[in-house]
């Protein structure tokens, strides 16, 4: 079933491109003096609000309609009862299955961590996990404590570091590191609450101003560069950025990359350039950097004067714009202007 702002997407035959499940529409800003090539525009179906993220051009359906149709259409004209009536009901199905899923997630996860959390203690109370995050991490029994790490001896989680993941000062879920000798078993294991973790930027909680952020690859990296002194570090723990991440990293008025240097796979370099062209796609003009580390090296790997060397010498990333073509909208206005309609 369609919802409302779909139906008129259609009837005014804007093209569109369904996220998050049809909650939200891409689309190409139809502000007549933003050309958009990107699609750089997003709407909620539920509330009817928009927003450009490159022009930052934003309103709701009803404005949205009047600047598309050049205001000889109504919002009402486009919208039987009929239409209503079926959204209406589709949204309390939606709506209240959305809901006993994301309880039944939340019940079963708070539940879990009850089970484990009595098995975790804190790391700087075990010689195994302090040597391991003090000699191989680089990391000071003040960031340990800092960021709340914990240690598993035994059960599900045995010969782990436990990394718990705080939103608002809630646990939602934990990343947990294998330090054992065992060569076959997983190096990471995740107890996530989902429902919650699709927004999670870790460290977000910590930022000072919206100048800049320092994007980290992992949790270990965020640590020591804070460690060295670096203001605004968060991370997205993921090669992918959600759309509620990425409206948070929008908010900064420039984005810095500290990914590993990775020599044989080039990982992080590839993830970097994932990252960065997901962010281009809706803020083209937003300036983004990246701090070339030394050749095989992670932040956690460098000393601090080699992390201070790659911040020094920031580089600038650039991609190629994509060829979109225009939507006749933008066809008719640009050839309304050139004196051709």
């Amino acid at each position: 079933m369609l919802s409302i702002v779909e139906q008129v997407f259609k009837k005014l035959n804007i093209d569109y491109t369904p996220r998050k499940n049809g909650v939200e529409l891409q689309f190409r800003c139809i502000n007549p003096n933003h050309p958009d090539r990107h699609a750089s525009a997003s709407i909620n179906t539920q509330s009817g609000q928009w927003k450009c993220f490159s022009c930052l051009m934003s309103g709701n359906l009803k404005s949205l309609v009047k600047l598309v149709s050049g205001d000889i259409s109504d919002i009402d004209n486009l919208i039987t009862p009929k239409d209503t009536v079926q959204f209406k009901i589709g949204s309390i199905y939606k709506a209240s299955t959305k809901n006993i899923l994301s309880y039944e997630n939340t019940v079963n996860f708070s539940h879990t961590i009850d089970c484990l959390m009595n098995d975790f203690m804190p790391a700087t109370r075990d010689i195994t996990s302090l040597n391991y995050l003090v000699k191989k991490r680089k990391l000071t029994k003040d960031t340990i404590k800092r960021y709340r790490l914990k240690y598993c001896k035994t059960g599900q989680y045995a010969d782990r570091i436990i990394i718990p993941y705080y939103m608002n000062d809630e646990l939602i879920g934990f990343n947990s590191r294998y330090i054992g000798d065992n060569p076959s078993t997983l190096r990471y294991l995740y107890c996530l609450n989902n429902s919650l973790f699709e927004s999670f930027i870790y460290n977000y909680e910590n930022i000072t101003n919206n100048d800049y952020c320092i994007l980290a690859e992992g949790p270990f990296d965020l640590m020591y560069l804070v460690q060295c002194g670096y203001k605004n570090v968060i991370s997205t723990l993921n090669t992918n950025i959600s759309r509620k991440q990425l409206t948070k990293i929008l908010n900064f008025k420039k984005i810095i990359f500290c990914f590993d240097n990775d020599e044989k796979t080039k990982a992080g370099q590839n993830a970097v350039l994932k990252h960065a062209s997901d962010i281009l796609d809706f803020a083209p003009d937003l300036p983004i950097y990246g701090a070339e580390l030394p050749v095989g090296k992670d932040p956690n790997d460098c000393t601090p004067d080699e992390i201070k060397d790659a911040f020094s010498h920031l580089k600038r990333i650039r991609l190629e714009p994509k060829v979109v073509p225009p939507s006749i909208f933008e066809y008719m206005r640009l050839n309304y202007n050139q004196g051709m309609l």
